[in-house]
């Protein structure tokens, strides 16, 4: 099904690790062939490929014509220095020390701005090493968007490798002297992991890149090793890699919201999906995103520079599919907007044209640094308690595939990059009733929407304040207080309160206290030696019937505010002998005829007396 050139060369039997082309002149689909090998570029009807000695072997029963190539990874003009000596100059490649040396430098010198992690030790005995620069914020509250840099996860692409190492030194020696990068060292938490295949770019030993690889030292394309959407959890149908490993336990502890993934062998913004043809529902946000980057690149750099597919941008599947890449992992699995930058067309190239691609970059770098400050941004909590929620924050009719994004749970912040228009968020999570947001949001502008959502099941407190006047006087409260204990009530009126009671139990302080609960369904009579207030706040009580015993009982007032005694008394006015205010204004007495009790008022108690048990509703 596919057409190949005539010439068939000999292999390189000790190389390992082989790089080649063959002709697809008739454009089919590369999907198993993909499979087979690891794809690196296609030009027109060009394929070119790197394989192991086992996947060769594999594509040579499918395929027979090929043509071996030089190994991009060989690079004779590869100087090699101790890193921090050659800064100034930024013209030389560390070695594996001096690179090293470089990350813990920046982390020594800058001890505030930045902190040196290393989130896995290789088996190799290689660090996977990142800087930090959170200028001096605490990672456990920070709110600010986590920007995540990462280079040559590619062993042989090593542009990106000493560029992420100069953008680290930009950022941190430029803090005092760019409002720009000042804005965004001080508005976005920011991580740069320079090198993510170090056992690659060291292939042929720490003192040289020169010998590079694209695998690792299993033979495995990082860049196919991960999750996919599409085709599962192991999509090469190799075990996950420890830097695979080490990656996912990274961005699952961190969280990141924008990264993108630098790359080498071709000059173009990728931006997914790379494993189906459908687009992402952020589509015209990534053309806008990498069009901007592509743009400010080629400004900047001579005419052909970055200008693949004749703009510098391309979706992913539209070029090649791929599966198991780490773009579609990280935007899938993780909701961070990341996209793959192919910086150079050679892969490790003469180190004397470093400087070159780091002016190419340097602006197109910031620039997407601050898209990870516009968009729409905010905080989720629990409007009851104020704590932070994990909530999903989704648009309706637009998002799809994975397109959503979570608050996170610790500090509830949340980062959702759109392109201009009105937009209604919903934001959601379980136990809690959904809330929806309108947004309306410009590009390169930035709205902060704050989110209180309500638990389901949550009744609102209430509180009910009573004055008591001086002497005795009855009380009640309609409120079910939150803390019921008469002493943490009545404790801030101790000085006031001279006795509390009911018919059988007394508080009396500081001499005795056998009434250690406050009930809604009971009613009191109490003495001050002055008018007091006294706040009751609860809830609402789950039952407002009352229980009243045959004989005298203090009948509390289960409303807030009053009650009609006819209303009340209606279903009981046969077993009502009389009912009466504390300081005898209002009686209400079924036998005489007599009723100057036309209403019963919150916050009183009654005495009443029945002549057997009954009930009575609120």
């Amino acid at each position: 099904f596919i057409s190949f050139c005539n010439n068939v060369f000999s292999q390189d039997t000790q190389s390992k690790e082989y790089y080649f082309y063959f002709l697809n002149k008739q454009k089919t689909d590369l999907t198993e062939v993909s499979r087979i090998v690891s794809i690196d570029n296609v030009i027109s009807d060009t394929v070119f490929c790197y394989a192991s000695e086992v996947q060769m072997e594999a594509f040579q029963k499918v395929i027979s014509e090929y043509k071996i190539l030089p190994h991009p990874g060989v690079q004779p003009e590869a100087i090699m220095s101790d890193g921090i000596s050659s800064k100034d100059l930024w013209n030389t490649y560390p070695t594996y020390e001096g690179y090293v040396a470089m990350m813990e430098d920046f982390a020594d010198t800058f001890p505030t701005m930045c902190s040196l992690v290393s989130f896995d030790t290789l088996s190799s005995g290689r660090e996977l090493l990142a800087i930090n620069i959170h200028n001096g914020a605490s990672a456990s509250s920070d709110v600010r968007p986590k920007v995540f840099f990462t280079s040559t996860m590619h062993g042989d692409e090593t542009v990106g490798y000493v560029l992420m190492l100069r953008l680290i030194d930009s950022l941190l020696t430029g803090y005092n002297n760019s409002s720009e990068i000042a804005f965004l060292v001080d508005s976005l938490n920011i991580w740069i992991n320079p090198n993510a295949n170090p056992d690659g770019t060291y292939w042929s030993g720490n003192h040289t890149v020169s010998g590079a690889r694209r695998y690792n030292s299993n033979f495995v394309d990082l860049n196919r090793n991960y999750p996919d959407p599409q085709d599962g959890p192991h999509p090469d149908g190799n075990p996950w890699q420890e830097e695979t490993i080490a990656f996912m336990d990274f961005a699952g502890e961190i969280g990141f919201d924008l990264s993108v993934n630098i790359h080498g062998g071709a000059e173009v913004c990728n931006y997914p999906w790379d494993t189906w043809s459908q687009l992402t529902a952020d589509d015209l946000w990534w053309q806008m995103v990498c069009n901007e980057y592509a743009d400010t690149a080629q400004y900047y750099s001579p005419a052909g520079y970055l200008d693949d597919f004749g703009t510098g941008v391309t979706n992913g599947y539209q070029w090649y599919t791929t599966n198991g890449n780490r773009q579609d992992y990280m935007n899938w699995f993780h909701q961070c907007r990341e996209f793959t930058l192919e910086l150079s067309k050679y892969k490790n190239p003469a180190s004397s044209t470093l400087p070159d691609y780091w002016e190419y970059n340097r602006r197109s770098f910031l620039n997407y640094m601050k898209q990870a400050y516009y968009g729409v941004h905010g905080i989720v909590t629990d409007s009851v308690s104020g704590n932070p929620l994990k909530a999903k924050v989704f648009i309706s009719g637009h998002d799809v595939d994975s397109s959503w994004v979570f608050s996170d749970p610790d500090n509830g912040d949340f980062h959702r990059y759109l392109k201009s228009g009105t937009w209604q968020i919903t934001f959601s999570a379980a136990g809690y009733i959904s809330k929806t947001v309108s947004v309306t949001l410009a590009d390169a502008t930035r709205e902060n929407v704050s989110v209180q959502l309500v638990p389901e099941n949550w009744v609102p407190m209430v509180s009910h304040t009573i004055t008591f006047p001086e002497g005795w006087s009855g009380f009640s409260t309609w409120v079910q207080p939150e803390n019921d204990s008469t002493e943490v009530i009545f404790g801030p009126v101790a000085d006031t309160l001279i006795i509390l009671k009911n018919l059988t139990d007394v508080y009396w302080p500081p001499y005795a206290n056998n009434l250690p609960h406050i009930s809604p369904n009971n009613g009191y009579a109490l003495k001050m030696t002055h008018e007091t207030s006294v706040t009751f706040t609860g809830n609402a009580p789950e039952t407002t019937t009352v229980s009243i015993p045959q004989g005298w009982s203090y009948l509390p007032v289960m409303v807030a505010d009053s009650i009609s005694s006819a209303v009340l008394f209606n279903e009981i006015i046969d077993r009502i002998i009389i009912v009466k205010s504390f300081n005898g204004d209002q009686i209400f007495w079924p036998e005489t005829g007599i009723n100057t009790m036309e209403y019963l008022y919150s916050g009183r108690s009654y005495l009443i007396k029945v002549d057997e048990n009954c009930t009575v509703t609120f």
